[in-house]
């Protein structure tokens, strides 16, 4: 497969949080670095991801907020769990991501919003101890 297809089978499955489709990317000669360059960090796509699906979750729900949170407790409940859902999803892409990119190749310190992955990560609860662990000493 030629790099340039391997290379946007990357983009989307980092955006679309499928960790067998970015192993295979890899496996296919995607080139990691040339598309975490181009997208401004491969890390920051896959947790805007993140942010877009509980919107887009939150949208196919029909939602709304009340001041007390969702008006509808079973609406809300199966909210919960596919949020869950997707950010054990996210934490599997993130993971992979990691595993597959040779040293070097993603910039751990690149900031969106001012700050950088493992602190986005962080805040929206998305990654295994293990996957931080990774993304902290890699980053070191």
């Amino acid at each position: 497969m030629n790099t340039e297809l391997a290379n946007e089978k990357l983009l989307m499955a980092a955006s679309s949080l499928d960790a067998e489709a970015i192993k295979a990317s890899a496996l296919e000669g995607a080139d990691i670095a040339q598309v975490d360059k181009a997208s401004k960090s491969l890390l920051h796509l896959i947790l805007r991801s993140v942010e877009n699906q509980e919107e887009a979750i939150t949208t196919a729900h029909g939602m709304e907020h009340g001041p007390k949170g969702f008006k509808d407790d079973a609406l809300s409940g199966a909210f919960l769990e596919k949020v869950q859902q997707m950010k054990a999803q996210a934490s599997s892409a993130l993971h992979m991501l990691l595993r597959v990119a040779p040293a070097g190749t993603l910039d751990l310190q690149a900031k969106d919003a001012g700050y950088p992955p493992i602190v986005i990560a962080g805040g929206y609860g998305v990654g295994s101890k293990e996957g931080f662990d990774l993304l902290r000493k890699l980053a070191n």
